[in-house]
């Protein structure tokens, strides 16, 4: 039996798969954040630093984000403000761990992909080349090189042609 109120999404919703697919994803990232770090030569923490526990507080905002996403999703509470909130939360948590781990040499830069493809795969092409040019704004104000964001730059556009199939095909 399910109350009215909590009705459970279907699983057959493609909207709702997308959404699982980035909070699964989520998820992914930001467990390899702290090993990231602690592994990486690039970002030795000292004992003067606070630095793992300013990134301890960023992954946690993040996962308190994707946690309640979750439960929205879960009792399919009227969300559409979700996937634009979400993408706005990536990238602010993108930029900033970007600067606290080093900038342009931060060894999370690799962070970055996630709301470029997140754009890619829930809005329009303009809102992915939003999102790309944010996060390389960003990385080129923290003393980056355009070279490094070949990368990121192939991957919004790869992404942005698929993300769009994959819109016409739900339409279908």
């Amino acid at each position: 039996y399910q109350p009215r109120s909590f009705k459970l999404r279907s699983s057959s919703s493609r909207a709702s798969r997308v959404d699982w697919w980035i909070i699964g994803l989520r998820w992914f990232v930001l467990l390899s954040v702290v090993p990231v770090l602690l592994l990486s030569p690039a970002t030795p923490p000292t004992t003067e630093d606070n630095l793992p526990q300013t990134v301890l507080i960023l992954v946690s905002i993040a996962a308190v984000f994707n946690l309640a996403a979750m439960v929205l999703l879960i009792f399919d509470v009227a969300a559409r403000l979700l996937a634009p909130a979400g993408l706005i939360v990536d990238t602010i948590v993108t930029v900033a761990l970007l600067v606290i781990t080093g900038g342009a040499s931060s060894p999370l830069f690799y962070y970055a992909l996630f709301p470029i493809l997140t754009a890619a795969l829930r809005f329009d092409p303009i809102i992915d080349l939003i999102t790309t040019a944010a996060i390389s704004l960003a990385y080129l104000g923290m003393g980056g090189q355009w070279p490094a964001l070949l990368v990121p730059i192939g991957t919004a556009l790869v992404a942005g042609v698929l993300g769009t199939l994959i819109r016409k095909q739900t339409v279908e």
